[in-house]
């Protein structure tokens, strides 16, 4: 082969005996224990024993992507109020140059792609969709920064003390033992580390959702099913929190958002104002650009971008009580930001 399928060089975890760390060796990965699996489609698979709820969300997600309803959209993570408020988040990942970086349910990988692009920094996806996991590899050409396997955010394929930060966003409504999730970052998270999640939650009284759910109930839960979010799996935002307490890890940060005119914009408004868009747009304004290096993500710089990401911080400003709001605790999601304390001498 003319490039080893995995690059980064960041290592991986046997799946089977867990203690051991993989041979790569061109499309085989292999371990001293005796496991061993074959790249399918240039992608590796280390989870294929699903549980039931894992079957049902690699299916919708396959038929998602292959769909290609997935797509990267550089607008979301750039110019909407949702994309600044992103941008601010993950600055404070605190992302040392050069560090490890984890991805967890990378899809199609538009913030991967961000990160790499915008960050010197090696990166790392798992996703449970290996059509997910396959279109990120073909997008990624030569580059060298970031890899890509198929993987259960219950139970990450990596040693202990791995990475530098974490994110993991809209993921964790989706899994039915978020404790392992929580239990895993931790776990590869390494000290002084930190991990950014953002997940819908169960406590979203008096918001936009709220509001629809209670109106019409039927049509709310077959759009949120349709979308693999089952309200059995979802817990509320002290839950989260005291998972991550429970695992060692120091809370730094709390708040709610998607409240009203937030969740409004978001999902209403942007989404109908973008359909005006043709869809190859985004591939001749600068916005996005492929290379033999893979997808160059960066901030557009058309003047229908500019003039939108101006509109979005005005959007911004003008919605200050909504963040006072989700401070307060209220929203129909959540952020959370916690960190890996550093072994004391």
């Amino acid at each position: 082969m003319d490039q080893p399928i995995l690059r980064t060089g960041i290592p991986l975890r046997c799946p089977a005996c867990r203690t051991r760390v993989l041979h790569v060796v061109e499309a085989v990965l292999s371990c001293d224990c005796g496991w061993r699996t074959e790249a399918a489609n240039g992608v590796f698979s280390l989870r294929e024993n699903l549980s039931p709820g894992e079957s049902v969300q690699r299916e919708l997600y396959d038929v998602v992507q292959l769909g290609g309803l997935q797509r990267s959209d550089p607008f979301n993570h750039f110019v909407s109020p949702a994309g600044l408020r992103l941008t601010r988040m993950l600055r404070r990942l605190n992302l040392p140059p050069g560090g490890a970086y984890l991805e967890v349910a990378c899809a199609a990988g538009p913030l991967l792609d961000a990160m790499a692009s915008n960050h010197d920094a090696r990166g790392f996806g798992v996703d449970i969709s290996a059509a997910s996991a396959a279109q990120q590899m073909l997008r990624r050409g030569s580059r060298s920064s970031f890899d890509v396997v198929v993987a259960s955010a219950e139970e990450l394929p990596f040693p202990d003390a791995t990475f530098d930060a974490i994110a993991a966003f809209d993921i964790v409504e989706h899994l039915e033992h978020p404790e392992a999730f929580y239990r895993d970052a931790a776990r590869v998270l390494k000290p002084g580390g930190r991990m950014l999640l953002r997940a819908p939650v169960l406590d979203f009284r008096l918001t936009l959702d709220w509001w629809q759910k209670l109106l019409t109930p039927g049509r709310w839960d077959k759009r949120m099913r349709g979308i693999g979010h089952f309200y059995e799996n979802f817990r509320t935002k002290a839950q989260h929190k005291g998972f991550a307490q429970e695992n060692g890890l120091e809370v730094i940060h709390v708040s709610g958002f998607d409240i009203m005119w937030d969740n409004f914009i978001e999902y209403m408004l942007l989404p109908a104002l973008l359909r005006l868009k043709p869809e190859s747009a985004a591939a001749t304004n600068g916005s996005e650009t492929s290379s033999p290096d893979g997808i160059a993500l960066h901030v557009p710089s058309s003047l229908p971008h500019r003039v939108m990401r101006a509109w979005a911080r005005v959007a911004a400003v003008a919605l200050w009580p909504e963040r006072l709001l989700g401070r307060l605790g209220f929203g129909a999601s959540m952020w959370l930001l916690a960190e890996k304390p550093k072994s004391r001498s």
